[in-house]
Order: structure tokens, then sequence, then C-alpha cells
């Protein structure tokens, strides 16, 4: 669970031209825990581009987009090093240039309970809005006084960045967002006892006609990870089904993606790049066993686009 890159979209040219005075409201100094040092955060060094909204209206004349509406690429990721996430773009799809001067479009302590962000991943919805979902997990916590543990609760109870949160977005021009975090333990209390709930991605579902967000779902301490779906409502601020297991095969950071009347399912298991196909979006899917990956060594995170 390390994307490090994990969307690339088709996007409007007018992104680059951003307003430069947009920003997100800058974060409300933290506090140390009891008797560790506190670390603050480096504030952006300049406006991020981006600006945080409690609510969007649908614009006039909005429409499932097609790619002649489209100038380029947008490239989501996130770094280690600040926990947020950032924007990259390319016209070529190969070439990606940084937006922002390298700095943050998305401040992670502004979007997470856990004040970091990790595997962004963005889509276009037939509504001509924007969707973007990310993990809420900050690996550093402790170092920087926002927990006094490693992780939220023990690790050898609920495993390596045990966490049960993802952030959900959604925007119209690529510049307003609304935000909403979403604590599955509090929201589905019946599923409190995940240890993680990460590598969240999101798609549309003709059939159900709602954006469909799917994410690892893990129990325990170890590998027993599987992917679950379920279905936001129209504004996207909330997760209005419970989640529902895709497979009973074990597997991490799930990547769906649809070719004609297929659904491909790229995953990982044991730490290999593994395919899947099926005819129906989040049921019925066809296993291979096989590594379809060209790398030697392990390898988590697979997009396609």
């Amino acid at each position: 669970m390390s994307r490090t890159a994990l969307s690339a979209l088709l996007v409007f040219a007018a992104l680059a031209a951003a307003p430069e005075g947009l920003s997100q409201t800058p974060p409300a100094p933290a506090k140390a825990a009891p008797g560790r040092a506190l670390q603050a955060p480096s504030a952006p060094t300049r406006p991020t581009g981006a600006v945080l909204v409690p609510s969007l209206d649908k614009p006039k004349g909005a429409r499932r987009l097609t790619e002649k509406d489209f100038g380029g690429y947008l490239l989501v990721c996130f770094k280690d090093q600040t926990q947020s996430a950032y924007f990259a773009i390319s016209r070529d799809g190969f070439t990606f240039t940084d937006f922002n001067e390298g700095q943050p479009v998305f401040d992670g302590t502004l979007l997470a309970e856990q004040k970091g962000v990790r595997d962004p991943h963005i889509a276009c919805g037939p509504d001509g809005a924007f969707y973007l979902v990310m993990t809420d997990l900050h690996i550093f916590g402790q170092r920087l006084g926002y927990r006094a543990t490693q992780w939220e609760r023990p690790q050898e109870q609920d495993g390596w960045g045990n966490h049960r949160a993802i952030v959900m977005m959604k925007s119209w021009d690529l510049v307003h967002w609304t935000h909403s975090n979403i604590r599955m333990d509090k929201v589905f209390p019946e599923m409190g006892d995940i240890s993680a709930f990460w590598a969240p991605e999101v798609l549309y579902d003709e059939k159900a006609g709602k954006m469909m967000v799917y994410f690892t779902v893990r129990y325990g301490p170890q590998d027993d990870c599987h992917l679950d779906y379920a279905y936001a409502d129209e504004t996207f601020t909330k997760l209005e089904t419970k989640p529902v297991r895709i497979a009973e095969t074990t597997g991490i950071d799930g990547d769906i993606t649809q070719v004609d009347d297929t659904f491909n399912l790229y995953y990982v298991g044991g730490a290999k790049v593994k395919h899947a196909v099926s005819s129906r979006i989040n049921q019925g899917y066809d296993f291979e066993d096989r590594r379809i990956d060209l790398e030697s060594v392990n390898t988590d995170g697979p997009n396609v686009f």
C-alpha cells in the first residue's frame, strides 16, 4: 500500500490557468502528544490553486465529457515527505510537469483525520464532475506529534498502518472541491474491527447509476486483505451502502478498467500484480493465478490508464 502515483486522467487544458490567489485555509497549529516534541509540518510556500468548499452547485450545461473536451493528462500522486497530494500535467501521457511548482495541491493536514493522505485516485464521472479519493493515513504521525504511538492501535493487534478512514472529494472545475472524511467504524459500526481501509478507487457503475468506491479492507495484523465496494451518494460526501466483498480472493490495491463489455481487475497478491476479468463491474471475476507484471521484485499499486 505504497502507491506513489496512482491516477492519470485526461483533463482540461485550463487546469494550468487555475487562479494563483486561491488556496486552502491554513492549518491550525498542531499540538504535541504528551511527553513528545512536535516538529510542525511546513506551511505551503505559495497558494495551492485549490479551494475546499462546503458544497457545489452543478454548472449549467454540465454533461458527459469526451476526449475532444480535454487538452492533456493529469497525474495525481502523493509524497511521503509531506503526506500530501500533488498534481502533474502532460500533453502526451509520458512526460509530466509538476503543477504548482512542485508544491502540494492538497495539504494532508487539512484533509485527513490522521493529518496525512496516500493513494490518490481520480476519475471523471458521466456528469462531467471529477471524483477524487485517498487513504487517510499519516505514517509519520508519531514523529510529528499527531499521536503518541506509532499507529492508531497496537501493531501486534492490527498490523502496519492500522487506520479506518478514506477521503472523498468532488469538483466540477479541478479548483473548487468538496471534502468528506469517511470513518468506516463510525459509518458502519458493524465493521468497527477492521484494521485497515486503504487504496480507494472510484468508477461509475452504469447499471447502478452511481459512483462506486472500491478499496482494500483488512482484518487483523497480517495479510487477510480483500477488495470491497460501496456506492457513494450523488454529492459524493458519503458512502450510502454497506461495503460488499468483490471476491473471496485475497488481494490489495485493486484497479478496475472497462474495455468494451469486459471489466479488468488488476490487483496485488503476494506482492505481485495479477489480473481477473468479469462481465460485471463488481462480481463474478475469473482470477488468473500467474504474475502479469514484468518485475522480479515485490510490487504493488497497479493502475491502468
